[in-house]
C-alpha cells in the first residue's frame, strides 16, 4: 500500500513548516512549528520511519480530549536533520497554546492549588483509563491485523504509553478560566498494544518492557536480569510510573527523587501511594482501572481539614523547614541506579 493511499494522508504542498523553530527535541524525533491551510500545527520528525508508522498506527486511533490530537501523515523530500537522520515521513499534530509540560509548570509556578491538582490528576487518569479499556473495531484490523475465529469479534485490548512522564504531558491554562488547567498527554512512539487474545501471563520481550525513561521507571525491572516478563509486569510498571508521576506533581518536584518523602501530599493520598503504587515486594497481578477508580475514590474522601491545611500552608514557603513530615529509609526508593548486570 503506497504512502497516498493511507488513510489521514495530508497533501505536502499544503503545509508550511519553520525549521528553523523547534519546539521539542527527543531521542528519536524532533517536533518543528509549522501550518497547514493557515492552521497552527506541530510536525514531527522521526529518526527512525519504523517509530514513525508505529506511533501513526496509534494516534489515528484515539480520540480523547486529552491526548493529543492527530490531523494527519505527509511527506517532505527537501529535508534533512543535522546527522541526516530524518525521515521524510512527518506526523501532523495539533499546536498547543502553551509549549510547556508539567515538569516546567511544576518548576516555574513553584505551588498549584488543591483544585488544579486535582484537576490534572483526573485528567491524566481518565487517559490512562482510555487506554486500559480500547473497544477493538475495523479501523484497528487495518492497521493490525487479528487472528480472530470466524462470526467472532474481539473484545477489548490495552494500550499502554510506557513513556509517561513529567515532559510528556503538557499543561495549559483553559481559554475561558485560568484557574482551570488543561491536560495533553504527547509521545506515543514507545507504546505497546496489548491484543485482545493475549493473556497477562503471556511472556513479553525484555526489551519492551525495559523500553522508556529510567527515572520514572520501575526499579524491580531496572534491577532485574533478562527473564521471562509478562504483560503483568508492564501493567505493573505502568502503575508504577502513574504513581511517580502523581507523586512529583503533589510534591512540587520537577523528578522522582531517590527517597520517598511526603510534605504536601494529603494523609489520605499518601495512603493510596504506600498500599498501591510504592510497596515492597511481592508483586501481585493488578487492574490499572481498578486502581485508578481508587484513586479517584481517594479524592473523593480527602477531609475538609486536609484541604484547609493546604490552602493555608500553600503560600508560606519558608514553614516548609519547619512542617514535619513523613519520610522513609534510604533503602525505600522511587529511582534506582544500579543496571542490571
Amino acid at each position: 500500500m503506497s504512502m497516498t493511499t493511507r488513510p489521514f494522508w495530508i497533501d505536502p504542498e499544503r503545509i508550511q513548516v519553520n525549521w528553523e523553530r523547534c519546539l521539542g527535541k527527543g531521542g528519536t524525533a524532533s517536533v518543528f512549528e509549522g501550518s497547514w491551510n493557515d492552521l497552527p500545527i506541530a510536525v514531527k520528525c522521526y529518526h527512525s520511519p519504523t517509530l514513525a508508522l508505529r506511533e501513526i498506527s496509534l494516534l489515528q486511533q484515539l480520540r480523547h480530549p486529552c491526548i493529543i490530537q492527530y490531523f494527519g501523515c505527509s511527506q517532505h523530500h527537501s529535508f534533512r536533520g543535522p546527522w541526516n537522520e530524518y525521515t521524510d515521513l512527518l506526523l501532523v499534530l495539533e499546536r498547543l497554546p502553551q509549549q510547556k509540560s508539567l515538569s516546567h509548570w511544576i518548576r516555574d509556578s513553584k505551588r498549584l492549588t488543591f483544585s488544579q491538582k486535582k484537576q490534572v490528576c483526573q485528567q491524566i487518569c481518565s487517559v490512562m483509563m482510555y487506554l486500559d479499556n480500547m473497544k477493538w473495531n475495523k479501523f484497528w484490523t487495518i492497521s493490525f491485523p487479528l487472528p480472530c475465529k470466524e462470526n467472532q469479534s474481539p473484545s477489548n485490548f490495552r494500550i499502554f504509553h510506557k513513556d509517561l512522564k513529567l515532559s510528556n504531558i503538557f499543561v495549559y491554562p483553559s481559554s475561558f478560566s485560568s484557574k482551570y488547567l488543561h491536560v495533553k498527554i504527547i509521545d506515543f512512539g514507545l507504546s505497546l498494544l496489548q491484543f485482545p487474545h493475549v493473556s497477562d501471563q503471556d511472556i513479553v520481550s525484555w526489551e519492551e518492557v525495559r523500553s522508556g525513561t529510567t527515572e520514572f521507571m520501575d526499579p524491580w525491572i531496572i534491577t532485574s536480569t533478562p527473564t521471562n516478563f509478562t504483560w503483568n509486569d508492564i501493567i505493573q510498571a505502568e502503575l508504577w510510573t502513574l504513581g511517580c508521576v502523581i507523586y512529583c506533581l503533589w510534591e512540587n518536584l520537577s523528578h522522582p527523587p531517590q527517597t520517598l518523602s511526603f510534605r504536601w501530599t494529603p494523609p489520605s493520598l499518601r495512603k493510596w501511594f504506600l498500599n498501591h503504587i510504592f510497596h515492597p515486594p511481592p508483586r501481585h497481578p493488578c487492574s490499572l482501572t481498578l486502581m485508578i477508580k481508587s484513586l479517584e475514590k481517594t479524592f473523593d474522601e480527602i477531609s475538609l481539614w486536609e484541604r484547609t491545611f493546604f490552602y493555608l500552608t500553600s503560600p508560606f514557603h519558608f514553614l516548609l523547614a519547619l512542617t514535619p513530615y513523613n519520610s522513609y529509609p534510604p533503602s525505600f526508593c522511587l529511582v534506582s541506579n544500579n543496571e542490571p548486570e
